[in-house]
């Protein structure tokens, strides 16, 4: 024999469920927005033990006796605990010259101290400067004598000449270039990387 459910208890089966089914989508909303939103700037690390924070974007500005020295953007930094370092991806950084000029560099990864402000940048280094490109694998940035630094191979190039050498040091504030260690390379006549820079190879 088969029972009739009565209509009120009928109604209040159909709301339990609407509610259920309710609370479920607005929770499913809630994580999605919460993990997947890529508005989210600053997440915390729970599964790397070396990290603290990760940060999916970075930007910094450093200054000395209130005059721009350098502003740095990143993709991406890892913040590494008890280490004042920062690992950094899809790096740009613009240091400012004495003579108010620009030199701007970019590369796949780069380490910030975050006490010192120095700086060390890998894989696909590449600094322009005017028409001039440089290319090397390493780089490095000393904060307090406000220099540029590479101890690897390097090449200087614009479109019609190329310079090499092993290793390379520029002063941001005396606008000089040093170039050390089978220094050689095919010069145009327009050539004149160090005309403002200066050079000491």
């Amino acid at each position: 024999m088969k029972r009739k459910i009565n209509t009120p208890k009928r109604v209040r089966i159909v709301l339990v469920l609407l509610l259920f089914f309710l609370t479920a989508g607005i929770g499913g909303l809630y994580y999605k927005q919460r993990f997947f939103s890529g508005d989210l700037v600053l997440k915390k690390i729970s599964v790397d033990s070396k990290a603290t924070l990760l940060l999916n974007k970075m930007h910094q500005t450093s200054t000395r006796n209130s005059i721009k020295e350098w502003t740095l953007d990143a993709s991406s930094a890892k913040l590494l605990k008890d280490e004042n370092k920062a690992q950094m991806t899809d790096v740009r950084v613009v240091f400012f010259t004495d003579n108010a000029k620009e030199i701007h560099l970019s590369s796949t990864n780069g380490l910030l101290d975050t006490k010192t402000h120095d700086m060390s940048f890998s894989d696909n280094v590449v600094v322009t400067y005017d028409q001039y490109t440089l290319k090397t694998a390493e780089l490095h940035y000393d904060k307090k004598r406000h220099i540029l630094y590479s101890n690897v191979h390097i090449s200087i190039m614009d479109k019609e000449s190329i310079l090499e050498a092993d290793t390379m040091e520029t002063d941001l504030d005396k606008n000089t270039t040093r170039l050390r260690g089978n220094v050689k390379g095919t010069f145009s006549e327009t050539f004149n990387f160090f005309n403002g820079m200066g050079s000491d190879s």
